[in-house]
């Protein structure tokens, strides 16, 4: 059938193959799409999974005794659900009416079960219970239910957040009641000008959609990923990009309209501190992301785990945890507040640390947005006559709760001129249609510096939305 008519066969037999071998690659790194083990089944059934296979080889005798359609049914029913979920975790939804049917077969007549068994059985089955079922501690149902201790997902600040995109960003031109039709196979929507996309892991799509009023770049559909052989545009390649440029192209690359595929990036500290491998290994690039040292512990030296340079130099890096300090293009706009009791913002300040003492970094070690928007500008270049040497612009940049941080940038002046391109503007935003109404912005103007010589420098939102070129000569 495959060779014959490869389409039906996609469509059809083709499809199992989806469920029962499982996932590979990043998809592994989806939770509900891993396979089963024996500490989430445990999770799931505790005992009673045990129980089921007794209840199975119990049907499966009765059928040999007697055949009867139910009981068929029943054995060849519950065998493919099972190994639907080995493969896939998420399937204990539907093998839990086997563990129920399986239990409920298997004690409707006891005295059948118990005929013929003898004490070295009972031994036979104290031994299994003990070496394989009975749990250890560590995911006993009591660790179970206090896993984690106070540790939240953080909803409400990914709420907030959105919701002030919804009411602070550009309306996209399409209405979000409204119904589409899927454009011809190998063509894009249609999108009208005004429409722009935003970046974020494919776990926050949905929620970007639903609370945000705003277009994902990559979803829970999995769409939008990219990576993998051949490191395809999106999500996965964007986040782990290791310069702005290399960044800056995968967003052309998804850009319609003539425009770059997304205007926004949203990101949280879980993506920034808890899940950055994940996107490596959808791109297929996993290696390198963490590394081993030795430090001292009580006299003694330990060995402990922390992230590699490559870590702190992806995008998702330079954006979360530097807040897109030298950055040329991109722009915070909106924080929420901190949250160190969510999975992500608990290891901000340990990160931050690792930075400055092992990489020489300097970032305050602060607790920052748990959420943060950041906007995808072209920047206002600022140009002009210099002596040869180091240029350095720097202002002060306060978020929508107060925080302050240091925006600098240098380069170098040759042959008498310099250049540079900056994402903020110092007169505030504009209340007109397609600006963002940001509330994160610099306290002052720009300081330019060479040597000795200091020019304070304005820049206008139309500059730094329209690409325009300021000049300040500093001789």
């Amino acid at each position: 059938m495959r060779a014959l008519l490869p389409e039906l066969y996609a469509s059809s037999v083709g499809q199992f193959s989806f469920i029962f071998e499982g996932r590979t690659g990043g998809g592994l790194t989806i939770a509900e799409a891993m396979p089963m083990t024996a500490q989430r089944a445990w999770g799931n059934f505790t005992t009673l999974y045990y129980i089921a296979y007794a209840g199975m080889l119990y049907v499966g005798y009765r059928l040999f005794k007697e055949s009867k359609p139910g009981t068929t049914l029943l054995l060849v029913w519950s065998i493919i659900i099972l190994f639907i979920m080995l493969a896939q975790n998420r399937f204990a939804y539907y093998y839990a009416i086997n563990v129920a049917k399986l239990e409920e077969a298997y004690n409707k007549n006891p005295a059948d079960a118990l005929k013929g068994i003898r004490i070295w059985h009972i031994i036979a089955v104290l031994i299994i219970l003990a070496v394989f079922i009975y749990p250890p501690a560590e995911i006993s149902i009591v660790k179970g239910i206090t896993r984690g201790g106070s540790i939240s997902e953080g909803y409400y600040e990914w709420h907030e957040t959105m919701a002030w995109m919804r009411e602070n960003t550009p309306d996209p031109g399409l209405d979000y009641y409204g119904t589409y039709e899927m454009p011809p196979p190998g063509e894009k929507y249609p999108y009208p000008e005004t429409a722009y996309g935003v970046m974020s892991w494919w776990d926050y799509g949905h929620i970007i959609t639903y609370w945000g009023h705003r277009i994902p770049n990559a979803n829970p559909f999995q769409a939008g990923i990219g990576g993998g052989e051949g490191h395809a545009p999106g999500a996965s390649t964007y986040l782990t990009a290791q310069s702005e440029e290399e960044a800056n192209r995968v967003l052309d690359a998804l850009g319609v309209n003539g425009k770059p595929g997304a205007r926004y990036v949203a990101s949280n500290a879980y993506m920034a501190y808890a899940i950055q491998p994940v996107f490596a290994e959808w791109n297929l690039d996993s290696v390198g992301y963490y590394t081993q040292i030795q430090v001292p512990d009580g006299g003694e030296m330990t060995t402990v785990t922390i992230p590699t340079e490559k870590y702190y130099n992806t995008m998702e890096s330079r954006l979360h945890i530097y807040d897109g300090n030298g950055l040329k293009h991109y722009r915070l706009v909106h924080e929420s507040t901190p949250n160190p009791h969510t999975r992500g913002g608990n290891m901000e300040t340990q990160y931050k640390y690792i930075y400055n003492q092992v990489y020489g970094g300097n970032l305050k070690i602060e607790e920052s947005g748990y959420a943060k928007l950041f906007e995808y500008v072209k920047g206002a270049k600022i140009t002009g006559n210099a002596p040869d040497g180091t240029i350095t612009i720097t202002n002060t940049i306060q978020t929508n709760i107060g925080r302050t941080f240091t925006y600098t940038q240098t380069t170098e002046a040759v042959n008498g001129t310099y250049t540079l391109i900056v994402p903020y503007s110092t007169e505030g935003p504009l209340q007109e249609e397609g600006y963002t109404n940001f509330d994160t912005k610099p306290v002052g103007t720009y300081t330019l510096q060479t040597g000795d010589k200091t020019i304070k420098v304005s820049v206008p939102e139309e500059a730094v939305m329209k690409g325009e070129t300021i000049t300040v000569n500093l001789i």
